[in-house]
């Protein structure tokens, strides 16, 4: 056999040995992101345990990133429970994208399509109608097929009855600005980002969301996104990412979101070029220690002052324990209900 194909050989076995220990590594690292956590009966209902004075903005929530994203193939997924069991273990702020089908209106993530949009609202409805003491904030921040006015009709429909409106005199950013946790318990806060109007009638009570740049003007609610830095290493997300984007989020009125998840891609600078690669699972399996300890850190920070929802992927109890258990330290847990909050 000659040199060359020894050689061609040799370098063929390298490069599957290499294959081989990459997909396995991968493969542990995106198992770590899935869990079997219980979730406590407390989780149910822990917005109960907080003062009613406390304005909807000063609360730590924790929120789900591409809500219902759960089953989907592996480029697409960041959720693997479902929506009763994310608000079991004490999600209450629902990033929500809906496309129109031509038989139904489904949950999608990119390219991935999910569980029926009726099934989510009938879940949502069902926990609402149950736990009194708690606040939904559903935010409709992407939508495909022209589907804003159907998924209105839904949410009038399936929620309509607990869908907080604005009958105030105060303008919408007022009005949410000014919303105490005591005002908003029983009830869906709805936040509509469709760019057009399509679907959002005064009637309807929907509240205008900030695009991710936040250049949208009177915005209730304002969740940042910048690609070039949510590409970032986890090292480098809660270094550089985090602190910029609470700086931002300290500038503003209303409710924030501060976005806990990585997106998956090379680093191509540019919005319009998005290449992934290894899927929501595996960035969360690399990240979620990270961000945990980020999280964890912010009960001795300053900047504890400006941070509302927390939003991450995979969620889980343990995650929504380390955002809810913040409150004790903003001041906003009932004095006898301290306990839960200090474990």
């Amino acid at each position: 056999m000659s040199r060359g194909k020894k050689a061609a050989i040799a370098t063929g076995i390298v490069c599957v040995v290499f294959v081989i220990i990459f997909a396995s590594v991968c493969a542990f690292v995106s198992s770590t992101a899935i869990n079997d956590f219980e979730a406590e009966e407390e989780l149910r209902g822990w917005m109960g345990y907080l003062k009613d004075e406390t304005l909807i903005k000063q609360a730590v929530i924790p929120g789900s990133h591409d809500a219902g994203s759960m089953g989907m193939f592996w480029l697409c997924e960041t959720q693997n429970l479902t929506i009763k069991e994310q608000l079991d273990c004490g999600v209450r702020y629902f990033d929500m994208r809906i496309q129109k089908t031509k038989d139904d209106y489904v949950i999608f993530h990119g390219p991935g399509k999910g569980v029926s949009a009726e099934k989510v609202f009938s879940e949502l409805r069902e926990f609402i109608s149950e736990q009194r003491s708690e606040t939904l904030l559903l935010d409709f921040q992407h939508f495909k097929g022209d589907s804003e006015e159907g998924v209105a009709r839904l949410i009038s429909e399936y929620l309509g009855e607990y869908v907080l409106k604005n009958d105030s005199v105060k303008s919408d950013l007022e009005f949410i600005d000014e919303l105490s946790i005591g005002e908003a318990r029983g009830k869906c806060i709805v936040f509509w980002g469709s760019p057009s109007d399509a679907g959002r009638t005064a009637d309807a009570g929907f509240f205008l969301r900030n695009d991710d740049n936040g250049g949208r003007a009177d915005s209730c609610l304002t969740s940042f996104y910048d690609y070039r830095l949510n590409i970032l290493s986890p090292t480098d997300y809660v270094k550089k990412a985090l602190p910029e984007y609470m700086e931002r989020n300290a500038k503003l009125r209303g409710i924030t979101v501060l976005q806990g998840q990585l997106t998956d891609g090379f680093p191509v600078f540019t919005d319009k070029i998005k290449i992934n690669v290894l899927g929501p699972r595996f960035q969360e399996g690399r990240h979620q220690y990270a961000m945990s300890d980020f999280v964890n850190g912010l009960k001795d920070s300053p900047s504890l002052d400006c941070v509302n929802i927390i939003m991450r992927d995979y969620i889980n109890p343990v995650k929504t324990y380390e955002i809810i258990r913040l409150n004790l330290f903003k001041n906003n847990v009932k004095e006898d209900c301290a306990e839960f909050f200090s474990r």
